[in-house]
């Protein structure tokens, strides 16, 4: 097999993690606002959230490994190419949840609020550095 194409498995398996992950959330939004609650089907969902997470994060290193093989790799558009697929979504959903926010007020803004530390949290995605805990939780994991 050689890993330098695309592997349809793979992308399958991929899908399926993130699809887990996406249900985790969905469940945990239901569940917060009393929309809908399934004692089981919420802890059937609640266990499988964490696995699709490191399904996806153990995909990604394996992917990241395989490009840094790659004869013809470059860390300059490499990490140019990290930055634009990781930041530049994440900024646009930091900007909508802060608007989203903005409009409506009863959401909350998570549970760090969104102070200047927070929105330095977020942007930055270092964890820790302040010790309010980000808006967007995400990014303990992107970082």
């Amino acid at each position: 097999m050689n890993v330098h194409r695309r592997v349809p498995v793979l992308d399958s398996v991929r899908g399926l993690a993130a699809l887990l992950v996406y249900l985790f959330h969905l469940a945990g939004l239901a569940q917060t606002f009393h929309i809908w609650h399934e004692p089981v089907v919420s802890q059937f969902v609640g266990m499988l959230g964490p696995l699709g997470t490191n399904l996806l994060l153990l995909l990604c290193g394996f992917w990241i490994t395989v490009s840094l093989r790659k004869p013809t790799f470059e860390l300059g558009p490499f990490l140019r190419n990290r930055l634009v697929r990781i930041y530049v979504p994440y900024i646009a959903v930091v900007l909508l949840s802060y608007s989203a926010w903005a409009l409506m007020p009863q959401l909350g803004a998570g549970k760090g609020g969104w102070g200047l530390e927070s929105t330095l949290s977020n942007l930055l995605l270092i964890p820790g550095l302040f010790p309010d805990r980000p808006a967007l939780t995400v990014a303990w994991t992107l970082s």
